[in-house]
């Protein structure tokens, strides 16, 4: 009797509990090929039961679940051949996890040219960055200098003073002019007639400095009846027209000159001009620029700034802005989340309930060797997410990862 009480404890011990249900059934219960746990899970190395799962143990490999109904259908499911009859499928786990250790290790050679990459890029990008600084510094000595420049030259009074100068001196030319005139009215007589009197003037070349000829009455009106011998008159008037020849070439050469040196000064004081506001508009974009910290403790992205990505109808120009169908602002970029995570904001407005809300973005950058978006999503109503691929976000924390991950599959192996 206390055999058989014995023997009655012993093969109804309740101490297998069922994994999703608070039910505990005896261990002589357990692939009993009857289904004692709702869940099935009495029964996972049977199968019998309905959405139970069973469970490869795959040593040298990571264990796995798989329906209880896939187990005995002559498919080898488990890598270890435990779902089917023994001698049915062979134990290739250990193949298995090799092949995944040859992939990581592969993995791993590509980060570590990766890392090479971004470091080539790094010291590219850290050498614009010294460029940038270099280049608004000289920008300002540029600047600088073409104001002094315009300063020092004061063309506008030295222009002013020019014309000035060159008025006066037409006008001096004029009264010479006059003079010179009235000594050949002198040589006229009364009983000169007014065709003999225009046949001289033209003869004696008197052309005023606006080029029109002396007006004959008025020189009618000047006239006097003073007469002098015939040869005296003729050597005076070859005298008066080589100095009114002579008058008239000086005049011209002179006034070539000063209207020479005019023009100069104005083109001088345009080309100064035009070269300060190109200098100033270069120092504020150049500043601009300088202002935005995109560097985050990672000089590649220096080298990638400002580069154009597109794709799903948005343009990312990095660390600057993100635009939508090329005329919504999505944002500008603000600043960093963390060392993979862009963001952007202030973009347009959208209307959202009847509220206005402001468009903004997060970039996550991935590792990759050449630079796309690769992902675009609109989590929220006028909020964005982009994925872009960059060597940028390799980094020696993703090499030390896929180590450690190597070092896993290894211990499998033992």
């Amino acid at each position: 009797m206390k055999l058989f009480a014995v023997i009655f404890f012993i093969a109804f011990t309740y101490s297998f509990k069922c994994e999703t249900i608070d039910i505990t059934i005896p261990d002589s219960f357990i692939d009993d090929y009857y289904c004692d746990c709702p869940d099935g899970s009495d029964e996972k190395n049977t199968g019998v039961c309905e959405g139970s799962m069973f469970v490869c143990q795959n040593k040298g490999a990571d264990a796995v679940e798989i329906e209880s109904r896939f187990v005995g259908d002559s498919i080898c499911d488990c890598c270890d051949g435990s779902d089917e009859k023994e001698g049915l499928c062979p134990n290739v786990c250990k193949q298995q996890t090799q092949t995944k250790i040859d992939e990581v290790d592969n993995e791993i050679k590509r980060m570590e040219e990766l890392i090479q990459i971004k470091e080539k890029f790094s010291i590219e990008g850290k050498r614009l960055r010294k460029e940038l600084t270099k280049e608004i510094k000289n920008n300002k000595a540029a600047l600088k200098e073409v104001k002094e420049e315009l300063k020092n030259g004061d063309f506008d009074d030295t222009i002013k003073e020019q014309k000035r100068k060159r008025d006066n001196f037409s006008a001096d030319y004029k009264e010479r002019y006059n003079n010179l005139k009235s000594k050949i009215i002198e040589e006229v007589t009364d009983e000169t007639s007014e065709e003999i009197l225009k046949r001289k003037i033209k003869e004696y070349g008197f052309v005023s400095p606006d080029e029109e000829e002396v007006n004959v009455t008025s020189v009618e009106a000047q006239k006097e009846g003073n007469q002098k011998p015939k040869e005296e008159i003729k050597e005076e008037q070859r005298k008066l027209k080589l100095l009114i020849e002579e008058e008239e070439t000086n005049f011209k050469k002179e006034d070539k000159e000063l209207e020479k040196e005019i023009k100069e000064l104005e083109e001088k004081q345009k080309e100064l001009k035009n070269k300060k506001a190109v200098i100033e508009r270069k120092l504020w974009e150049l500043n601009e620029k300088n202002k935005i910290d995109i560097t985050q403790n990672n000089y590649c992205n220096d080298y990638f700034f400002l580069n154009e990505y597109s794709k799903d109808n948005f343009k990312l120009y990095y660390g600057f802005n993100i635009t939508q169908n090329n005329n919504i602002n999505v944002g500008s970029f603000v600043g960093w989340n963390t060392s993979d995570i862009q963001l952007y904001s202030n973009g347009t407005t959208c209307e959202i309930n009847q509220k206005s809300i402001t468009r903004k973005a997060e970039v996550h950058l991935t590792c990759g060797e050449t630079p796309n978006i690769i992902f675009t999503d609109e989590p929220n109503t006028c909020e964005y997410v982009l994925v872009l691929q960059t060597p940028c976000a390799c980094n020696k924390k993703l090499l030390k990862s896929l180590h450690e991950k190597r070092k896993q599959l290894e211990e499998k192996l033992q």
